[in-house]
């Protein structure tokens, strides 16, 4: 369960002047591994002191460096699963190279 809440993804929105300096810490490692791609908050979770990780993490949230949304769900009831791939487009196909 993350933040409270069962299956919440998140992205990073700006920098931010950050008093908490385990949030500072947190928010680095979100803009040098992630930049604008979602991210899941258990990727997070080694990055500072366990006994520091939520007060760091909510002051991100509030300050709005970050901002949350729900994963989405089909019909079915089950998360919706995403994948991405880089295509080159050669003559009249296209190649995957991711």
């Amino acid at each position: 369960m993350e933040s409270g809440k069962e299956a919440t993804i998140f992205r990073f929105l700006k920098p931010k002047s950050l008093k908490n300096p385990y949030a500072k810490q947190i928010l680095e490692f979100i803009e040098e591994n992630f930049r604008t791609l979602p991210f899941a908050e258990r990727w997070l979770q080694q990055v500072v002191p366990k006994d520091h990780y939520r007060e760091a993490f909510e002051e991100l949230l509030s300050s709005k460096a970050i901002m949350s949304y729900p994963i989405f769900i089909e019909e079915s009831k089950k998360p919706v699963a995403q994948a991405e791939h880089t295509v080159l487009m050669v003559e009249d196909r296209g190649v995957v190279l991711t």
